[in-house]
């Protein structure tokens, strides 16, 4: 009986109840800060997914951009859930795509990321066809690539891979399958390759 009692008198004493309030009056928000190399990271893509860690489902995408302090913000008010499951992922032409997962619990909401981002490598050229000719429509990728395809010009660009080794990789039908490769380890390169 005591120790009942006693956890009873815990449950009523204001100072408990007042600190419950507070907790639930957090504003649930996730705000960032990017920063690159020399200040902040302006105009930088930013997706959350959210999840309720109770069925680990996704429940929201959210997007936004990082503004000219490199600050974004995100209202989660509509999910009120005890564990929340934040993945964020970053992506820009100027810097390499960042990823962060974090579990928060519902009271250390809101939740703020900061981030410095490293310089990405961007890599850029043409596709010809072996007369000279602009080839459109070929399909570029590779790993953390996002998929995209040449112009009409035959012009393509990828951005935001990491310093390093990167393969990209060339599609088309009628077409033999082409690869590129190399290594950069001094970020920020641009590149002009043609791809015949």
């Amino acid at each position: 009986g005591m120790a009942q009692e006693n956890m009873l008198d815990a449950l009523s004493d204001p100072m408990f109840d007042e600190s419950a309030e507070e907790l639930i009056d957090n504003p649930l928000r996730v705000t960032g800060e990017l920063r690159g190399p020399v200040g902040p990271a302006e105009g930088v893509f930013v997706r959350l997914e959210i999840r309720d860690m109770r069925s680990r489902m996704v429940v929201s995408t959210m997007e936004t951009r990082s503004d000219t302090t490199g600050f974004f913000q995100f209202d989660l008010s509509r999910y009120e859930f005890p564990r929340y499951g934040l993945e964020m992922i970053t992506s820009s032409r100027r810097y390499a795509d960042y990823l962060q997962i974090e579990v928060v619990p519902r009271v250390e909401m809101p939740y703020h990321f900061r981030v410095d981002l490293r310089p990405g490598v961007l890599l850029r050229g043409k596709v010809i066809d072996q007369e000279g000719n602009p080839l459109d429509d070929v399909l570029v990728g590779g790993p953390m690539i996002n998929d995209q395809r040449s112009d009409s010009r035959g012009e393509w660009e990828v951005y935001g891979l990491q310093p390093g080794a990167w393969r990209v990789r060339f599609q088309k039908e009628g077409y033999a399958e082409t690869f590129l490769e190399g290594q950069y380890f001094d970020p920020g390169i641009y590149e002009d390759l043609d791809v015949v």
